[in-house]
């Protein structure tokens, strides 16, 4: 459940004469206005202010060229809204959810999802509770019942309220989204209620088997489980978590992994709740809401207690190996993830962290067998193939290395990594052109490139180099 450890973060900034624009309308409704790059049968590429945009034919509903006259111009399928108008619209469905554990107490966010009382958020905001308020926007507060119903794995909660006729927010198709729309979040970051947030939606992202969605717009301690909305005012997702020291960096649950929990029955009242909770799972899911709030030490402390408190929590295990990789404690994160996969020799996600953390110890050759095994055990996971790409590129394997990041981007293709990772190896065998395109794909799905990597691949642009 915490965010798994990757070898490479990319984004990158093309440098070309602009040329005569086009203006590009998205099924989703958003508006591309650039010069137009290059043209493929699959996709389109374009200047967006000197970065390369890459979008998709499936993505486009039509294009229209700025510099002719007399173009018919038909609506928009999807009127766009903006951030205050979302906001204005739907901060009455959202919520502040104010928590009771003995002598602490706790904040996060949630919101109706229909107008009988029926508020989803974060199972990490809630857990261990023995008293949980909402509170409007106005400063009313009403008690919650009971819980209809939680899945920890996925990171949520469905409560109720007493039953009455609420604002309740519209819920939108998470499946699909494109990257590049714009979102807009609201919640209670650092518990001041109501706050909106806008920003981009980067792509779907698989965190310790919890699908994500990635996205710009900031969020903080007390953000979680807050309503995650599209520019259509539809809820496509939850916020769950950011990435430690970074605004950049966002998280959700997407909204359709929550759609089969929403129902009106209670399920448990408070007090069943906690009892339906081991005392070791609720210290690493305390340590989950931890490492989300940022205190990554404290995190360590209380999933550390969880496995000693029982052995055998092997979800507990491979939380406190992940967490000693995000802290750079890599001796320690090698044996624990030594110990998952001689306990679980299939587990897929083991191998592949004991092979980066076999990476970070200097043993390179058998990060390959941990990572190979891993691809083994499941061929379709991205992660697995590139990464393994990665260290083979280390090894000077290069053709392999080129093969395991293309098998990633034929798994996944707005898996950033793998492309920036095709790039490098593209360049280390002398294909230049090959490498400034995989690169320039990487920075349209909005990741940061290495500098001393963009510094290398300049000079080849204007170059007539193949």
């Amino acid at each position: 459940m915490f965010k798994k450890l990757f070898l490479i973060i990319v984004c990158s900034f093309l440098l070309t004469q602009p040329l005569s624009a086009e203006k590009i309308f998205l099924k989703s409704g958003k508006i591309i206005t650039g010069p137009l790059l290059e043209e493929k049968e699959e996709y389109l590429k374009v200047n967006v202010s000197d970065v390369a945009i890459t979008l998709y034919r499936d993505q486009i509903e039509r294009i229209e060229d700025d510099n002719k006259e007399g173009t018919s111009i038909t609506p928009i399928s999807t009127a766009l809204l903006t951030g205050e108008e979302i906001t204005k619209k739907f901060s009455p469905s959202v919520v502040v959810i104010k928590v009771r554990r003995g002598q602490k107490s706790g904040l996060g966010s949630g919101f109706l999802v229909n107008r009988k009382g029926i508020i989803v958020t974060n199972f990490h905001v809630v857990i261990g509770a023995e008293a949980i308020q909402v509170e409007f926007k106005g400063g009313r507060t009403v008690a919650v019942e009971g819980i209809v119903a939680y899945d920890a794995v996925r990171d949520l909660c469905v409560m109720k309220i007493a039953e009455g006729d609420y604002p309740s927010v519209e819920l939108g198709d998470s499946d699909q989204l494109t990257p590049g729309e714009g979102v807009v979040v609201i919640g209670a970051p650092q518990g001041v209620g109501f706050v909106t947030s806008e920003g981009l939606y980067s792509g779907r992202r698989e965190i310790c088997r919890m699908q994500t969605l990635q996205f710009t717009a900031p969020i903080d301690p007390g953000s979680s489980g807050g309503p995650v909305f599209n520019l259509q005012g539809q809820v496509i997702g939850i916020a769950t978590f950011k990435r430690l020291a970074t605004t950049s960096y966002n998280f959700g649950i997407p909204i359709n992994e929550a759609k089969g929990l929403f129902h009106d029955g209670l399920q448990m009242n408070l007090a069943e709740f906690r009892s339906s909770i081991s005392k070791a799972y609720d210290l690493y899911h305390q340590g989950q809401n931890a490492y989300f709030e940022s205190h990554l030490e404290d995190a360590i402390a209380l999933v550390k207690q969880a496995v000693e408190l029982s052995p055998d929590y092997l979800e507990a295990w491979i939380g406190l190996g992940e967490l000693y990789l995000a802290a750079n404690q890599n001796e320690e994160a090698f044996k624990v993830w030594k110990k998952i996969v001689a306990e679980d020799p299939e587990n897929v996600e083991a191998r592949i962290n004991f092979g980066i953390a076999n990476f970070y110890q200097g043993y390179l050759d058998e990060a390959i067998v941990q990572l190979e095994r891993a691809v083994q055990l499941d061929p379709q996971r991205v992660e697995a193939n590139d990464n393994l790409g990665s260290m083979y590129g280390r090894k000077k394997l290069y053709e392999k290395a080129i093969s395991s990041h293309q098998k990633a981007i034929a798994i996944n293709s707005n898996y950033a990594s793998a492309h920036y990772n095709l790039a490098t190896a593209y360049f280390n065998t002398g294909q230049y052109q090959a490498s400034i395109q995989e690169s320039d794909t990487a920075a349209s799905l909005g990741y940061e490139i290495p500098q001393d990597f963009l510094n290398m691949i300049t000079p080849y642009r204007s170059a007539n180099v193949p």
